[in-house]
């Protein structure tokens, strides 16, 4: 005869995996600390024609594969034009358009609960260029 188990017994059986379950999903859209922070450009700020200062810094550098920075204007590549350690980077980029333009960062960095992988990390920020208008621009 199969030995019985209670309701309470039952109960347990059944919460206990589907407790992991929740908690590995919650583990998993909860937001891991950062990888990336871009604290220059503003998002909306306005820039004239010296160019846009791009600042990048890495809050958990020891998560973060420095080599696998991308920096994006307007989709065209500008890695190049900035200068990159370990804790980030920082350069200005010229070639702006006049009006909207964007800015998109891209980064790989492992996060805590998938430490044998590589993630993308990425932010996009829009800013307003405005050229003067004065120059002859034949």
């Amino acid at each position: 005869m199969a030995p019985e188990i209670s309701r309470r017994g039952l109960r347990r059986a059944t919460l206990i995996p589907m407790g992991a379950a929740l908690a590995a999903a919650v583990a998993l859209t909860l937001p891991d600390r950062e990888l990336l922070r871009v604290p220059l450009p503003r998002e909306g700020s306005v820039v004239g024609d010296a160019g846009v200062e791009v600042m990048v810094q890495y809050p958990r550098e020891d998560r973060v594969a420095p080599e696998t920075l991308r920096v994006l204007l307007n989709g065209a590549d500008a890695t190049h034009e900035l200068t990159s350690g370990r804790n980030g980077a920082y350069g200005r980029l010229h070639g702006l358009l006049d009006g909207e333009n964007v800015v998109r960062i891209e980064v790989f960095g492992r996060r805590w609960w998938l430490p044998g992988m590589l993630v993308e990390e990425a932010r996009e920020v829009r800013f307003l260029v405005r050229l003067r208008h004065d120059w002859n621009r034949g």
